[in-house]
């Protein structure tokens, strides 16, 4: 299996693993929404899987078992601001509202892609549109055009 496939299937886990626990949380807090048309699961994207509200996500963390240990992941997702080095930061939020802004540090050998092309970290350029994913032995960063 090759790395991107892991990394996919690592992706999805993380999403449904994020998906479930949001949705145990209606069911719990007796949500009305969730029986609604306009709020029932839907695709969300080929490359990052998961569910409708994920959709506009900006930060997630999820833990979730593996091989009989937990592990945390990670998902963030704005726009580039600066690399620096192994630095990344980016503003999280939407093309009009910031949620916040953070530096993440990115490890040597995550999978880097622009455009859907393999890239360097440090071609990543200022108001590119990023999605951070970090697990426990892999980080992909994937970033586009045109935010």
């Amino acid at each position: 299996m090759s790395k991107a496939r892991l990394l996919r299937v690592g992706a999805v886990g993380a999403a449904c693993a994020a998906v479930g626990f949001g949705i145990s949380a209606l069911g719990s807090a007796g949500a009305e929404t969730a029986k609604q048309p306009d709020a029932r699961a839907g695709h969300f994207g080929h490359r990052f899987g998961g569910h409708r509200f994920l959709r506009g996500a900006v930060h997630a963390e999820a833990v979730i078992p593996v091989n009989g240990q937990f592990v945390t992941v990670t998902f963030d997702r704005g726009f580039v601001q600066s690399v620096s080095g192994n630095d990344l930061t980016i503003r999280e939020g939407t093309a009009n509202k910031t949620y916040k802004t953070v530096t993440l540090t990115i490890p040597t050998g995550a999978t880097v892609r622009n455009d859907r092309h393999a890239a360097q970290l440090s071609s990543l350029q200022s108001g590119e549109h990023v999605l951070v994913f970090h697990g426990p032995n892999r980080t992909l960063v994937a970033a586009r055009h045109g935010g």
